[in-house]
């Protein structure tokens, strides 16, 4: 039974914080496979674009005092601006901008990576204005949608190829037999485009063939018994953005597929040191978007936007005193967030953390 997980020690595989925004649940798909409380719902209006900005305000002003107290190495944001369809909001062009000027005041004290997650369905003359403005972007392949937008993909991924824009490029690999021709039909056409591309299992109620599973184990390290070898959703999952893990200290040896079949509760978690999720829609703020494990103890929202400020100052408090609490996890399962540093013992996490950590970040463990 694995007892401890950390990520890789690769040199393209940094631990940052990762800030993950949710703009808007609006989009212009409709997947089956996306739910409505966190993928999509367009029966909620776009936040306030004044709410919106507030919060990235916080944002920053939390990874300003966790920052303090990492090494020099681990002083970066990645910061995730998500959807719905996050392109969608109206406002989208201010809200990058604003990213940008309420920066600078931490420029010199952590480096910040923007980062935006979208379909890419969006006609090219905007998407080179977001290529302009933003330093790395995630897209999601859908193949339920119609063919003129999935056609907008492409000419958006040949954009971003050809002038160099960084970029990760996800394929939700859909079961159903017309929909998982189209996913194959699209990543041959990556290979001979040259993009850059990683499938995605689906997450939830989705059985794959024995034709589909061998296809997929040619991208990932799956070992399956036998009963269990259409749900893969249900034996284990992927890193959300691609990174290795080592497993039991064992950084020797790399891993990119994980066992669900672990129990996270009662495990010593450093989630809140490497994640943040803003909600615009709610105006809360979670240690993670999939995981809401607290500083309290329980399973629930760090803050509003009301009294994120509060909370801010009291956790640089708690650090400067040496009373950060180390989140023992409530949860079974884990999702997103798997790969922050994570054991069964409160030792070997600090032996951990002593990587990311500076001496007064090492005293709250």
């Amino acid at each position: 039974m694995i007892q401890t997980i950390e990520p890789a020690y690769l040199p393209a595989q940094t631990m940052s914080i990762l800030l993950d925004w949710k703009v808007t649940l609006k989009c212009n798909y409709d997947c089956s496979y996306c739910s409505t409380d966190w993928g999509h719902n367009n029966k909620i209006p776009h936040p306030p674009v004044d709410d919106c900005l507030k919060m990235l305000e916080q944002m920053y002003r939390y990874v300003d005092v966790i920052s303090k107290y990492k090494k020099e190495k681990s002083k970066t944001a990645i910061m995730n601006l998500l959807g719905g369809e996050v392109l969608y909001h109206p406002e989208m062009e201010r809200i990058l901008t604003a990213s940008s000027e309420l920066y600078k005041p931490y420029q010199d004290r952590w480096h910040l990576n923007r980062r935006l997650t979208t379909n890419a369905t969006s006609p090219l003359e905007k998407w080179k204005y977001v290529c302009d403005n933003i330093e790395g972007i995630t897209v999601s392949y859908h193949s339920e949608g119609p063919d003129k937008l999935k056609q907008n993909v492409k000419n958006n991924l040949i954009y971003m190829r050809d002038n160099r824009v960084k970029y990760d490029m996800v394929v939700l690999m859909h079961n159903q037999p017309e929909y998982w021709q189209d996913c194959v039909a699209f990543i041959e056409w990556c290979k001979e485009e040259k993009i850059i591309f990683r499938p995605k299992i689906l997450e939830g109620p989705y059985f794959y063939n024995r034709e589909q599973v061998e296809y997929l184990k040619t991208f990932y390290n799956i070992d399956l018994k036998e009963e269990k070898l259409q749900k893969l959703s249900g034996s284990g999952r992927a890193c959300c953005g691609g990174r290795k893990m080592c497993f039991d200290r064992n950084i020797k040896e790399t891993h990119n597929y994980f066992p669900q079949e672990v129990n996270f509760n009662g495990w010593y978690c450093s989630v809140s040191w490497f994640f943040l999720t803003a909600n615009s829609m709610t105006r809360e703020f979670y240690s993670n978007r999939d995981c809401h494990n607290n500083i309290k103890g329980t399973l629930g929202p760090l803050a509003t936007m009301d009294n994120m400020d509060e909370y801010i100052n009291q956790v640089d408090t708690m650090l400067a005193r040496g009373e950060f609490p180390v989140i023992q996890c409530k949860a079974n399962r884990c999702s997103c967030g798997l790969c922050a540093p994570k054991s069964r013992d409160k030792n070997t996490l600090r032996e951990i953390m002593s990587t990311y950590l500076n001496e007064q970040g090492m005293k709250n463990f």
